[in-house]
C-alpha cells in the first residue's frame, strides 16, 4: 500500500473494528465476516477484493476490503481473452451450423423422403422415386425400403396375374358350359342336316337347286365350325407333350395354306433359323396356332400383302413372330383381342374364336401369346407366341 501498488487496504478484526483504513460501513464487509469471498470491478477499471481473514483453526478473525489498480497488461489480457471468447463462439456456431446441415442432408432429407414414399406405397403405388443416398443406418433403412418395394410390386404382379388367369378359367368355364350344351344339341341335327344335303346333291341336276343346296352345305358348314372351335377353346389341352420344331410346322402351314384363294397373293417371308430349337408341345395343337395366326395375317393384308415369320430363343424359351403389312390393331381393340367372339373382320367374317382358341393352347403348354410392337414403323400386327424350350424329358 505504501509503494502504490495497492490502492487501497482495509482491514477490520472479528467485531468489525477498524485495524487499518476506514470501512465507512460497507456491507460488503460484513458479508465477508460472515464467510463470503468475491470480486468486484470499478468503473475507473480498478478492481475490490472483499474476502474474510482466518486464523490457522478456520475460525474468522477479520476481514479485508483490497483495491487494486487495473494494468494495461491485465486489460490487454481481458481484451484478448474477449476477442478469443468471441473467436470461439464463432467457431462453434460454424460447427453447430455445419454438423446441423450435415444432418438435414444425411438424416432429415432422407427421411422426408422416406416418408413420401412410404405414403405412396401406402396408396397402392409401388413405383418408388429414386431415394437419395444416405450413410450408416439411415441407407440400411432405405435399402431395405427398397427391398420392401420392390418385393411388394413383383407380388402385385403375381395378384394381377393370378386373378386375369382366374378371370380366364371363368371365362373358360362359361364358355365350355356352352359349348357342352351347344354340342349336345346343335351338333347332331346339325350332322344330319349336312348329310342331308349331301344325298340331295348327289340326286340333284337342276344347277340352280344344285348351288342352293350348295349354299346351305357351307351354311351349315360354318355353324358346325363355330360349334367345333367352341369346343376347342373350352376343352383342356390333355395331349402328352413331345418336342416339337417350328420350322416344322411353318412348312406343313404353308403348304395348307398356300393352296387357299386369301393365301395366294401373299408374299410369306420365312425367317425362322432351322436350327432352333424345338418347343414343349404338340405339333397339331401347335400347327393350329400357325394356321390361325397366318390367315388372321393375310386377312389383315387384304390378301395382297407381305406375312414375315421370325423366331430366337430367348434363354429357356423359344419366340415365334408373325408380322403383317396390315394397317394393325385398333388401339380400342387390343385389350379385347384375345376375348371369344370378338373379331375386328367384317360381320361374317370370323367368329371371334382364333385368337382365344390360340391363348387357350399356348397357356396350356406354358407359354404366352401377345400382340407385340412392330418391328418398324409402318408395319402392321405383330402376335408374339413364347413357349418353354422342349426339355430332354418332354415326353413326360
Amino acid at each position: 500500500a505504501t509503494g502504490g501498488e495497492i490502492g487501497e487496504l482495509t482491514v477490520v478484526d472479528a467485531r468489525q473494528r477498524p485495524l487499518h483504513g476506514e470501512p465507512g460501513g460497507d456491507g460488503r464487509i460484513s458479508a465477508a465476516l460472515g464467510g463470503a469471498t468475491w470480486v468486484e470491478r470499478g468503473d475507473d477499471g480498478s478492481v475490490t477484493v472483499f474476502a474474510p481473514i482466518r486464523r490457522s483453526d478456520g475460525e474468522t478473525a477479520g476481514a479485508l476490503r483490497l483495491r487494486l489498480p487495473v494494468s494495461e497488461s491485465l486489460r490487454d489480457a481481458s481484451r484478448g481473452s474477449g476477442t478469443l471468447l468471441a473467436i470461439l463462439t464463432l467457431v462453434d456456431a460454424c460447427l453447430i451450423l455445419l454438423f446441423g446441415a450435415l444432418f438435414v442432408r444425411q438424416v432429415v432429407r432422407p427421411l422426408e423422403a422416406l416418408g413420401r414414399a412410404s405414403a405412396r406405397v401406402a396408396e397402392g403405388d409401388f413405383a418408388v422415386p429414386p431415394l437419395p443416398p444416405a450413410p450408416g443406418e439411415v441407407g440400411a433403412l432405405l435399402d431395405a425400403f427398397r427391398k420392401m418395394a420392390a418385393a411388394l410390386a413383383e407380388q402385385q404382379r403375381h395378384l394381377e396375374a393370378s386373378r386375369e388367369q382366374v378371370l380366364a378359367q371363368e371365362k373358360l368355364a362359361t364358355v365350355g358350359r356352352l359349348a357342352s350344351g351347344i354340342a349336345h344339341e346343335i351338333g347332331n341335327p346339325l350332322t344330319a342336316v349336312l348329310g342331308y344335303v349331301d344325298l340331295l346333291l348327289l340326286d340333284e341336276r337342276d344347277p340352280a337347286a344344285r348351288d342352293l343346296l350348295a349354299r346351305v352345305k357351307a351354311e351349315t358348314g360354318r355353324i358346325h365350325r363355330i360349334v367345333h372351335d367352341l369346343l376347342d377353346y373350352a376343352r383342356p389341352v390333355a395331349e402328352a407333350l413331345e418336342p416339337v420344331r417350328w420350322p416344322d410346322v411353318l412348312v406343313t402351314a404353308e403348304g395348307l395354306l398356300r393352296p387357299q384363294p386369301r393365301f395366294r397373293n401373299v408374299a410369306l417371308h420365312n425367317q425362322v433359323d432351322p436350327s432352333l430349337p424345338p418347343v414343349a408341345g404338340s405339333t397339331r395343337r401347335l400347327l393350329q396356332v400357325a394356321l390361325n395366326l397366318l390367315l388372321n395375317a393375310a386377312d389383315a393384308t387384304a390378301g395382297a400383302g407381305e406375312v414375315t415369320v421370325r423366331g430366337h430363343l430367348d434363354g429357356d424359351r423359344v419366340v415365334l413372330e408373325v408380322e403383317d403389312s396390315g394397317p394393325g390393331v385398333p388401339a380400342a381393340a387390343r385389350e379385347r383381342l384375345f376375348d371369344p367372339f370378338y373379331s375386328t373382320k367384317e360381320p361374317g367374317a370370323g367368329t371371334g374364336l382364333g385368337l382365344a382358341v390360340c391363348r387357350s393352347i399356348v397357356e396350356a403348354f406354358g407359354g404366352r401369346i401377345e400382340l407385340a410392337p412392330p418391328s418398324h414403323t409402318g408395319a402392321g400386327a405383330v402376335f408374339r407366341v413364347t413357349l418353354p424350350r422342349a426339355s430332354p424329358d418332354s415326353a413326360s
